[in-house]
Parts: structure tokens; sequence; C-alpha cells
């Protein structure tokens, strides 16, 4: 039985994150008594800067436990291995022995990423970041403006939100506080566009669109079709895909708007058959997806689907009709020999499994905001605000990322990185590679920025 909405489970992790400083001198050494060299007051112990506090509201209990409890770990990795000491090399410098000072236990490949996210500066003093994670039902707003109140009565550097509801109903709040919120779930058209307030890191659907015409262009196809439900999804799908395939040279021979129990369904597809496109562009999820395209098949089309979404329910209801497809995705692959299997090999032996893009994606996030903090927090290792630890985040061009290349925080506050492309083989997902964020000039586009690094 699914727990009553108002459970609430806190976790909180305090650690000391070692982070470079900004013109700071490295902390100093400890006294011959064993005293830290901090300021005592008058007959006390050393006073030590309080934490600065890392929000996250997950769904830790009932049905969408396992995506909160991914990210929860992801955050949980982050600050522990931000917590070790970074010490300064280059960037291309080779991972330190593992019996150099404050490396990783043996066998637990050092944490590279993390070292390279972070500026190349000598290390500053230890600054405490807390990690406090409180349980909130994704489909509850009045619970997650409760739970928001409750860590938001002490200083809070951001919070981690899960998925739309909880990230809509604490948003107007968060903004007046100057707390930053980084959303985790799905961008959809309920969120305020263009925020100040928010950073988001899943990429909105009009992105993988782009990378979709973007592999148009780039196999030199000349003719596609869209087939897309007649919903919201449909909508923002054909406002980006025709525009972007028409840049890159590709002639859209049909628009249609369409739905499984459309009656003259086959009908409908025979006339894309005989049209003869080079791709067709399914844009639906799930159930209907795989219906789709078995009917566009079994109306004789033999040529290549795009389509959006990895997930198997869509794959199992298509059987072989999906096969030789392309997806694009926003899944976390670790390709070997990267800073994304060294995460996932640490990952894998702190949890005893393998992380899944929520737990990618809240470590990555997580990294690149402490990177901010570092950058923007005061001598007394105050709190920064959100509206400055947002701009210190887009003034720096790009961030190494998890998922290949680099990730950069963009004006919308999207956090863009590579994509994932599969083609289904037997009804099963094979990785091809990752690709590049759509790259734009800044002002080719209102809210959006340059992607490549300055």
């Amino acid at each position: 039985m699914r727990p009553t909405a108002g459970l609430a489970v806190a976790v909180s992790l305090v650690l000391l994150a070692s982070l470079p400083g900004h013109g700071q001198s490295p902390s100093p050494p400890s006294k011959p008594d064993g005293g830290s060299g901090v300021a005592s007051p008058p007959g006390g112990p050393p006073t030590q800067p309080a934490p600065i506090r890392i929000g996250a509201l997950l769904p830790l209990t009932g049905p969408a436990t396992w995506y909160g409890t991914e990210m929860r770990r992801g955050l949980e990795l982050a600050i522990a291995e931000l917590g070790r000491p970074l010490r300064p090399e280059r960037r291309d410098a080779r991972p330190s022995d593992a019996s150099a000072p404050g490396a990783p236990p043996s066998g637990v490949a050092p944490p590279t990423g993390v070292e390279s996210d972070a500026p190349d500066e000598p290390p500053g003093a230890r600054v405490p970041l807390a990690l406090e994670a409180l349980d909130v039902d994704p489909l509850n707003p009045r619970q997650a403006v409760q739970r928001f109140a409750q860590l938001a009565s002490r200083p809070l550097a951001v919070v981690f939100t899960a998925s739309a509801t909880p990230t809509l109903a604490i948003h107007q709040e968060a903004a007046a506080r100057d707390v930053l919120v980084i959303h985790q779930g799905i961008v959809t058209p309920r969120l305020p566009a263009g925020s100040r307030g928010l950073i988001h890191t899943r990429p909105p659907l009009g992105m993988r669109v782009e990378a979709l015409a973007d592999l148009v262009h780039e196999r030199g196809l000349a003719r596609a079709a869209i087939v897309t439900a007649g919903d919201d999804l449909g909508r923002t799908i054909r406002a980006v895909a025709v525009p972007r395939w028409r840049q890159a040279g590709a002639s859209v021979v049909l628009e249609a708007s369409l739905s499984p129990d459309t009656p003259d369904l086959a009908v409908r597809l025979r006339e894309l058959v005989r049209l003869a496109p080079d791709a067709v562009l399914l844009g639906f999820h799930d159930i209907e997806l795989g219906e789709v395209a078995r009917a566009l098949r079994e109306a004789g089309y033999g040529g290549l689907l795009l389509v959006l979404d990895d997930d198997r329910v869509a794959r199992l209801t298509a059987g072989a009709a999906l096969d030789g497809a392309l997806i694009v995705s926003d899944a976390f692959v670790p390709a070997p020999d990267s800073r994304g299997a060294r995460f996932a090999a640490r990952y894998r032996k702190r949890f005893g499994s393998d992380p899944s893009r929520y737990a990618a994606s809240a470590y990555e996030a997580l990294a690149i905001v402490v990177a901010g903090i570092q950058a923007t927090r005061g001598p007394g290792g105050e709190v920064p605000s959100g509206t400055r630890l947002r701009e210190s985040l887009l003034a720096r061009a790009a961030f190494p990322s998890l998922y290949g290349e680099q990730v950069a925080l963009r004006a919308d506050g999207v956090l863009a990185r590579a994509l994932a492309l599969f083609t289904v083989t037997r009804g099963e997902l094979s990785f091809v590679r990752y690709l590049s964020p759509p790259r734009r000039a800044a002002g080719s586009t209102p809210g959006v920025t340059r992607l490549e690094p300055a």
C-alpha cells in the first residue's frame, strides 16, 4: 500500500567539500597541538563556517521511488567526491596515482571528471556542503510547498526537483527568496519559459527534434515526412522540425496529424507511402508509437523511421516494425575509457548498480552548481543568491560532461549537452554514438546562447 502523502523521509548528508578558491589563500596548516588554525572565540572551540545547503524535493516513497532514489544517489556521490581535496593540475593531466594523498580507495578510478569540472586554480578554504533531501509526492503541489518552506527556513543555495508539478508549485516562492531551482524532470509547456529562477537538466523536446534534423542533413536525406498526434507534443514537433529541416536542405513532403484510432488511418498511410519519403518522423510515445509504426509498415513503407521515445513499451508494441529505426534520447551511455565510464564505475562500487540518466544528470548538475558556488561565494563562505549563481554559470562557456564533449547553460535555462543516438535491432536498443547538441550562433534564436567554448 502506498504511504500517505504526508509521510516525509528526510535524508541529510553533511560533507566537507574542498573547492578551488577565487583569489583566496589555502587553508592554514594544522597547529602543532592539533588545532585547525581557524580563529576561535574567547574560551570556545574553533568556529567553522556554516554549511552551504543543497536542497532536494524528490519522490523517495511510493511508485516514483525508483527515479527519486537515482537522483538522490547522484547528488550523494557528487557531494562525497567534491568533499575530497582537489589538487591543482592541468585539464589534460593524467589521473593521479592511487597512492597519492586524497586518492580514492584502491580499485576505483580517481574522480578526474570532478577535478576537470573545477576551475584551474589552487584549492581554497574548505567549504562545508550539506545535502538535505525531502520526500515529495510528484503529484502533490501542496506538499511540495510545505517541504520547500521547511528547506528554506534556513539559507539555501539551490533546490533540486524531480518533476513538473513540484517545480511549478515552488517556483514563485523560490524566486521570491532568490533560490535557484534545478528541475530534473521533463521540460513541459506548464513551466514558465525563460524563467531566470529555473535550470533544466533534461533536454527539451525541441532540442531532440533539432538533433534529428541535423542527422537528416548529415545523412543527405532529401525528402522527409512528419506524422504526429494532434496534441501539444505533435504541434511542438511540427513547429520545430519543419523549418529546421527545410533550413537543412530537406523537403518536407507531408505533415500529417493522425492517431492509431483515426478511421481512415490505413488510407492516409498508403498516401504517405506513395510519396516515397527517405525518412518518416513519428511524433508519438509509448503504445501509440508502436501502433503507428506497425500500421505504417503494414501500409508498405520500408524506409527509415525517426523516433524520440526510447521506452521499451513502444518497442514491445511495435514488434519488428521499429527495427532499423533511429532514436534520439537523453539516455546515459558511458563510453569506454571516458569520464562517464569512470563515473559509472564509482557509482556501481558505491551503490551496487549501474547509474541511469537520472543519476548521471543529477551528479553532473550538482558538479556544475558547485563550480558556480565556488566562483560566487563571499570571503565568509556565505550562501550565494540564486541570481548570482545563475549568472556565474552563464558566464562560463562550457563544462566537461559525463555524456561526452561539454555541457553549457543556455540563456533559456537548459543545460545543453550531447544526446544519445540508438538504432533498434530485433526490438533492442543498440547505441550508435552521441550527437553534439544543436549549435546555433548567439542571437540566431531568442533565448539561445552560443554553445561552443569561448
